[in-house]
């Protein structure tokens, strides 16, 4: 396939142009030696984009096939696990939890001792 050049950032002189993949939607390092020269700035970010908009006929027409791992011939499924936002949170709970039931457990303690004093 081939790429088009992009830019990481609108600013001058902070990075060289990269290449953008229309088939895959991703932003590769170019390994050409002069590519390291250029900068990004010169083409921007929304290049791609803009000219993809204006030559539509240039846009890749199939997308590319999903990967889908296997072993030993049989489908990986990957569990659905937590995201970090969702583990911060639950732990969050869970001391909450752990915090709440030792304050009760000092309150009953504290009581029993008043009703034991007197």
């Amino acid at each position: 396939y081939r790429l088009l050049p992009v830019g990481m950032t609108d600013q001058i002189r902070l990075r060289p142009v990269k290449g953008y993949c229309p088939n895959c939607k991703d932003i590769y390092h170019i390994r050409v030696r002069h590519a390291s020269t250029i900068d990004g700035a010169y083409y921007g970010r929304s290049f791609p984009h803009c000219f993809l908009l204006r030559y539509p006929h240039l846009q890749p027409k199939s997308q590319p096939v999903q990967f889908t791992p296997t072993l030993f011939g049989f489908d990986v499924k990957y569990p659905d696990l937590p995201t970090a936002d969702e583990f911060a949170q639950a732990e969050a709970l869970k001391a909450e939890k752990e915090r709440r039931a030792k304050d009760e457990k000092e309150q009953a303690e504290h009581e029993r001792r008043e009703s034991e004093a007197r």
